[in-house]
């Protein structure tokens, strides 16, 4: 295993005690910039650590936590969204979210954020032995605690069948591979039964159950039908098939038939992860988009709007300029 391999290995200054050595050399190695305390009396080494994904590293951090509390505690919130392999909030947040089923919940501190309110046991499942809530409840926790779009990213992944936990387990305070567990996706019913509720953020988790999409294939493209609904534009149609005369299909993320415009989200991943590359090069993948474009408008008559990650952020104002230039109208300003 190289420094940058995830899973990297946590150090407990309870082990160094265990095993008649001394816990001030982990010290030292902090103060001295080679580890970086992960919670107190855990540490990684610091290069390692900073060469890590925000979910990765909060990973590592579930798994400090849950060394250090034998009370077999639950994972809510963008904990358990993390285990059940749902999207995840943009910044995760530095602590780990924590709840109980049969007893008052401690303290929170810097490192552990309890979760206060009536969690039922029929509510809690076990992922890779650990105790999270389900996905039903994860999800309507989720869609009540975010801000619109990203509530309606959580809402869409929920209703797909596909949702998969992630493939880490978590051994004596460590992260360890493990095979993923495909899960079913919920009953949008079922959802609007948890947030019923005129609780905070209740309205927000309604409206994003209600506009749903289990068609929607990842978190960007939720975010962009999100800011699409929420900009005044007509609703798309999602996963549009095209098919060529001479046989070949193109599916396409959004469609306006109505107004011969199709949207396309590029996120990074496209141009960059190989389950996408399938051993062809990124300029390859983006020679063919680019063909595959000029038919849709050549044999469809599709105007198509592109856009990427940073146009859907804030106001998506660059989602909304896009929209516009390929000729979808907008009803609001």
């Amino acid at each position: 295993m190289t420094a940058h391999e995830f899973p990297i290995p946590i150090s407990y200054v309870a082990d160094e005690l265990g095993s008649g050595r001394s816990a001030r050399r982990l010290q030292r190695e902090a103060a001295n910039g080679e580890l970086l305390r992960v919670l107190p009396g855990a540490y990684a080494e610091r290069s390692a650590w900073m060469a890590l994904t925000p979910e990765q590293r909060h990973l590592l951090q579930i798994a400090a936590t849950l060394r250090r509390r034998p009370d077999d505690p639950v994972l809510v919130g963008e904990s358990a969204a993390l285990l059940l392999g749902l999207p995840t909030a943009r910044p995760l947040p530095s602590w780990v979210h924590l709840s109980t089923t049969d007893r008052t919940p401690p303290a929170s501190s810097t490192a552990v954020r309890w979760y206060r309110g009536v969690l039922r046991e029929d509510q809690v499942t076990r992922v890779h032995g650990v105790r999270t809530t389900d996905l039903a409840r994860t999800t309507a926790d989720l869609a009540r605690s975010r801000a619109f779009p990203a509530a309606m990213a959580a809402v869409d992944a929920a209703l797909r069948p596909a949702t998969r936990t992630l493939p880490w387990r978590f051994v004596d305070g460590q992260v360890r591979s493990a095979d993923p567990i495909r899960l079913g996706g919920v009953r949008r019913d079922d959802l609007v039964e948890l947030v019923t509720s005129a609780g905070r953020g209740s309205r927000t988790a309604r409206r994003a159950i209600e506009l749903g999409d289990p068609l929607a294939a990842s978190a960007g493209e939720s975010l962009s039908r999100a800011h699409i609904h929420l900009l005044g534009f007509p609703p798309p149609l999602l996963q549009r098939r095209f098919v060529d005369p001479d046989g070949s299909v193109a599916v396409v993320d959004f469609d306006w038939p109505e107004f011969a415009v199709s949207g396309e989200f590029d996120g990074f991943v496209k141009y960059s992860a190989d389950e996408y590359l399938r051993g062809a090069l990124p300029a390859e993948v983006l020679w063919r988009e680019k063909e595959r474009e000029r038919r849709l408008k050549r044999h469809h008559g599709r105007e198509v709007a592109r856009w990427t990650w940073s146009d859907v952020t804030g106001g998506a104002v660059g989602l909304r300029d896009e929209l516009i230039a390929a000729g979808l109208p907008c009803r609001r300003r």
